[in-house]
């Protein structure tokens, strides 16, 4: 299975592409999620006739819930930079009867005319960017004076796995800490919006509880990297996984991963 982070960056190279996807399905069903994305709605909501574009749309179920608000009039587009996303994307979307579109594009360089869109929006998607600035720079740029952006993403090292085994747990949090390619995106969000000229209207910390099964698809590099490294024996790792395996049977399983969502307006 390939590495997690790295993996999302080039899923259309990986063997396993299709674990991905079933990761995707999976976080999507987390209440977690479910709760900061009707947050992002409530911050910047989307009405009949309005122009969306999501960005990094993945699977494109957020697009296709924004077009049933925006309507038969309304337009929404979802972007992503991976052919393997936007296909099944499409063909999820061939028979909802939505003015919605997917095409395949890099969100640091968007194919959109300038001030197109009511609002443009991304999730979970500035971990991975070569350079997060000129992505949120596109967005600014795409959004028509008066409209919105808001981004959610998350800061990596602000992780928090309850465990009585507390060396172990301490340092596979500092490796994932180092896990992705821009860990602290979520910290840098208000400044990176400030320097497109975005003026930030609104910064909100969420916090996401994983169930287990996100989990070991998250933490699965991070921990073998440990046990390369020496940082504990793949012993420690088991025993640590059958205490979280417990902890999800008693109803006692608590992981904290943190972001936050930056809303601004361009004027």
């Amino acid at each position: 299975m390939a590495d997690f982070h790295h993996g999302f960056e080039n899923v259309d190279h990986c063997t396993d592409e299709q674990s991905f996807i079933q990761f995707l399905d999976l976080a999507d069903q987390q209440p977690s999620t479910i709760k900061y994305r009707k947050r992002m709605l409530e911050l910047c909501p989307v009405a009949d006739r309005s122009a969306v574009l999501d960005v990094g749309c993945g699977l494109g179920a957020e697009a296709a819930r924004l077009a049933r608000r925006a309507g038969k009039c309304g337009r929404v587009h979802g972007v992503d930079a991976s052919e393997t996303m936007i296909r099944e994307a499409r063909r999820r979307a061939k028979d909802l009867h939505l003015s919605l579109d997917f095409k395949i594009g890099d969100a640091q360089s968007l194919s959109f005319d300038d001030s197109y869109f009511d609002l443009c929006r991304a999730e979970r998607v500035l971990l991975y960017v070569e350079n997060p600035a000129r992505a949120i720079s596109e967005m600014a740029r795409v959004t028509r004076p008066g409209g919105r952006v808001i981004v959610f993403d998350f800061d990596y090292g602000a992780f928090f796995i309850d465990s009585d085994f507390v060396v172990i747990t301490r340092r596979i949090e500092t490796l994932l800490a180092g896990d992705p390619r821009h860990p602290a995106i979520g910290c840098e969000l208000p400044h990176l919006m400030r320097q497109a000229r975005l003026k930030v209207e609104a910064i909100e910390s969420v916090t996401l509880t994983p169930t287990l099964a996100i989990a070991r698809r998250v933490y699965a590099e991070a921990i073998a990297k440990g046990i390369r490294q020496g940082l504990f024996t793949a012993s420690d790792a088991e025993a640590w996984w059958r205490e979280q395996d417990a902890r999800e049977q008693a109803g006692t399983l608590y992981h904290a991963h943190h972001g936050y969502i930056v809303t601004a307006a361009k004027l």
